[in-house]
C-alpha cells in the first residue's frame, strides 16, 4: 500500500512542479527534511517513526494533489468520487490490522514484560547485556540484578 500511496505522492509532485513550483518546493521540503533530521538522529538515539507523524499531512498534500491528473482520465464526477472512496476503503482493513496487532507482543517501551522475561530465563550467576546502553536506565526501573544475583 505505501508504494502505491508513493506513487500518487510523485505524481502530484510532479504535476504541483508544473503549476506551482514554490509550493512543491515547500511541501517537499517540510517532508524530506524531518526525514533526514530523523536519519541523522537515529544514529545517536532510539527514534521511532510514531516521531514523524506530523509528516503525514505533507504526505497527504502531495498524494491529494495526484487527485486533479488522475480526475482528468475520468470524464464524470462520479467516477473520481468512487476512486476515492475506493481508495479508502481499500486502506481500512490494513489500518485495522495494524491498530489491533499493536499491543499483542513484547515492544521496547513494554520494560515490565521484558524484566519478567528476563527474570524468568535467567539464573543466579548469568551475565545480562543491554544494547544499546541507553536502554540500560528504563530497564532498571522495572529490573535489578542485585535482588536477582545477575550482573
Amino acid at each position: 500500500m505505501i508504494v502505491f500511496f508513493c506513487v500518487l505522492f510523485i505524481i502530484g509532485i510532479f504535476f504541483l512542479w508544473k503549476t506551482d513550483k514554490t509550493k512543491t518546493i515547500l511541501i517537499t521540503g517540510l517532508l524530506v527534511i524531518p526525514i533526514i533530521v530523523s536519519i541523522y538522529l537515529a544514529e545517536m538515539m532510539p527514534v521511532s517513526d510514531r516521531y514523524l507523524i506530523y509528516v503525514i499531512p505533507f504526505f497527504f498534500l502531495g498524494i491529494s494533489s495526484s487527485l486533479k491528473p488522475i480526475a482528468g482520465l475520468f470524464e464524470g464526477k462520479d467516477i473520481t468520487i468512487i476512486v476515492i472512496l475506493i481508495f479508502f476503503l481499500i486502506q481500512v482493513p490494513f489500518l485495522a490490522i495494524g491498530y489491533n496487532a499493536y499491543f499483542t507482543k513484547y515492544s521496547k517501551a513494554d520494560w515490565r514484560s521484558i524484566a519478567e522475561s528476563i527474570e524468568e530465563n535467567s539464573s543466579k550467576g548469568d551475565y545480562i547485556f543491554v544494547f544499546p546502553y541507553y536502554h540500560r536506565l528504563p530497564l532498571d526501573v522495572y529490573y535489578s540484578n542485585t535482588s536477582h544475583g545477575t550482573y
